[in-house]
């Protein structure tokens, strides 16, 4: 098999190396695949965790108590969810790119 390097020359691999670059494909698709998979389970929770506070908001709101400050805590909440849940995002993403 030829391949072509940085400048433009050919090279010659050999099998060894062929079954290198396969095993290392490998790997790097199980490792995207379970960052797809942590990416699926970080939005899940972050959408549980809205959904939580919407409900917990629209009972609050319902017995009249306090409802402001609910809402600001809530408000608050999804706001510190969202970074949060960002930042890992470009974690994992950085994570991909580097591999």
């Amino acid at each position: 098999m030829t391949i072509y390097n940085d400048s433009n020359t050919q090279k010659n691999i050999t099998a060894p190396e062929v079954e290198y670059l396969l095993k290392e494909l490998e790997i790097q698709a199980v490792i995207e695949s379970k960052a797809r998979d942590r990416v699926e389970q970080m939005v899940n929770y972050f959408l549980t965790t809205i959904a939580a506070i919407i409900c917990a908001v629209l009972i609050v709101t319902e017995l009249k108590s306090n409802a402001l400050s609910v809402v600001f805590l809530a408000a608050l909440l999804v706001f510190v969810f969202s970074i949060s849940v960002f930042y890992r995002f470009l974690r994992l993403r950085r994570i991909i790119t580097h591999t």
